[in-house]
């Protein structure tokens, strides 16, 4: 299945030229970085769990804010949540160490309230508990889809560079790549939230709108609580870019 979707959306490995450090690695030095895309319960779902616990979850502001020291419930949140996604990695040469990669999918209104079951369901930890509440929070309080009238929009989830490969253009190229499979899919939007302010300069570039930022503290539980304490100036900024599609039935409700 998901080579004929990689052979639709990649004829070639040839990128779009603008990214010029990518352009170099994968035509001028085809074997130094692999190009991977997959969805679900693939093979790469396993190292992506590993990978996204080693650089997302110990670098991303809102988890450090959080103060979780076992990691051990988000790895199963990660796992659950990815076998609806799809992913794009980057591999070194021989595909066996991954550099950056970028997950995502559709969000619909019942997404929110998935994440929020899941926390209740099956995390023990409070801290873990109420970060994942936070999430759906954001997902849900952004308000998107009434906002700019579409049934689902494509959401990233997680993305994420190997700390010696920073700074070199890979987010911006999974970015890219995202925006091509969500238009090749027929989603309208292509959404992004950021508590990064790299990243969010990457979006600002790529033409993507930035809704106004909002502090990580207005994000209340229900007894009127913000569901993880930070630093006043820690805020999650969501930006979103139109695509123009319209959504096959076959993915309507993914």
């Amino acid at each position: 299945k998901m080579n004929k979707l990689y052979t639709y959306l990649y004829p070639t490995l040839t990128p779009i030229r603008h990214f010029s450090l990518i352009t170099h690695y994968i035509k001028s030095e085809p074997k130094n970085l692999k190009l991977i895309v997959t969805e679900g319960d693939g093979p790469d779902k396993a190292r992506l769990v590993d990978f996204y616990s080693q650089t997302y979850l110990r670098d991303d502001p809102v988890v450090r804010a959080a103060g979780i020291s076992d990691l051990t419930e988000l790895r199963q949140f990660l796992d659950t949540s990815l076998k609806s996604l799809h992913s794009v990695l980057l591999t070194d040469r021989e595909g066996t160490t991954v550099m950056a990669a970028a997950s995502g999918g559709p969000v619909t209104y019942t997404t929110a309230a998935q994440m929020r079951l899941f926390a209740e369901n099956d995390m023990k930890d409070d801290r873990s508990k109420r970060l994942v509440h936070l999430w759906a929070s954001v997902t849900s309080e952004s308000d998107l889809l009434n906002r700019l009238h579409v049934p689902a929009f494509w959401d990233i989830s997680y993305l994420s560079t190997a700390p010696q490969m920073r700074r070199y253009g890979l987010a911006r190229f999974l970015l890219a790549q995202h925006r091509r499979l969500a238009s090749k899919l027929g989603y309208p939007v292509l959404c992004l939230e950021c508590t990064n302010h790299c990243l969010a300069r990457v979006a600002q570039k790529m033409g993507f709108h930035g809704m106004a930022g909002r502090s990580l503290d207005s994000y209340l539980d229900p007894s009127g609580e913000s569901w993880i304490s930070a630093h006043p100036h820690l805020q999650v900024q969501v930006f979103y870019r139109m695509l123009g599609g319209k959504i096959e039935s076959d993915f309507r409700l993914q």
